[in-house]
């Protein structure tokens, strides 16, 4: 437990069981009391900067219940002999750290699940499995730190939590070769048009497309994956019509030069 820890429900003269409205009227009656503008009490402006935080919290939903996560550590810390409670609060303080941490990833995720377009999508789906590898890292290190402290429910909470991140990483992953998938698709497909529409104005516009997909290929050799084996051969194939179109359409630049200097 950190030695900044308050007890807000004190702070505030509040049992921990107050209702929103009895908080309400708590808070009301202090400040009147410690206004800094009105009170002739000692220290005032720092007691009612202490009422304020103890406010804050205890005056939101949220931010209470997160507290009254560690309040009863809190008590225990200061009340009871146990050797191992320091530990135990503190594991648990970094439990909810954790928690949020994959509440906020498991949003993205999500995000990022309903997204079909966006040309950072592949970017964004790398970026989150690495995060999410990395918080699973975390959270299985406190799985095994949590056996000897008696924290039975957080320890069955963070198991859900990794074996969800596992799933999420794994969806991922499919989602990640349905974009390489479409985007294979795609290059095939700008070629394919290429090679029916094929002019002399054509040679930078495929040179450079040649290009753009020559890096993507090279990004493919690091992606072991089957499910776009098949596809990935169609654009090999493809790449290599595209090389022969690239010298088909240099040879007749340099013929029409040779006709034009013949002409001369």
């Amino acid at each position: 437990m950190r030695s900044d820890f308050k007890d807000y429900y004190k702070i505030l003269d509040v049992s921990k069981n107050a209702t929103s409205d009895e908080i309400n009227r708590a808070f009301r009656k202090l400040s009147r009391k410690y206004h800094p503008d009105i009170s002739k009490e000692e220290n005032a402006e720092e007691v009612y900067k202490i009422i304020n935080e103890a406010y804050e919290v205890l005056g939101d939903e949220e931010k209470r219940r997160e507290y009254d996560f560690l309040y009863h550590d809190y008590l225990n810390y200061f009340n009871s002999d146990f050797r191992d409670e320091k530990e135990r609060v503190i594991l648990k303080v970094q439990i909810v750290k954790i928690l949020k941490v994959c509440d906020f990833l498991n949003k993205e995720y999500e995000i990022i699940m309903n997204n079909n377009t966006g040309e950072d999508i592949k970017k964004n789906i790398e970026n989150l499995n690495e995060c999410l590898a990395f918080i699973n890292k975390k959270i299985k290190f406190l799985i095994e730190n949590l056996s000897s402290n008696n924290l039975t429910q957080e320890k069955s909470l963070l198991i859900e939590k990794y074996r969800y991140n596992i799933e999420c990483i794994n969806n991922l992953k499919v989602k990640l070769l349905e974009r390489y998938n479409d985007l294979i698709l795609c290059y095939i497909d700008q070629i394919d048009y290429f090679i029916l529409s094929v002019n002399s104005n054509s040679y930078e516009k495929i040179t450079k497309l040649k290009v753009e997909i020559d890096d993507f290929v090279m990004e493919l050799n690091d992606v072991n994956a089957f499910d776009i084996q098949d596809n990935l051969i169609k654009l090999k194939q493809r790449i290599t019509l595209l090389d022969n179109l690239l010298l088909t359409i240099d040879d007749r630049k340099k013929d029409n030069t040779k006709v034009k200097k013949l002409h001369l």
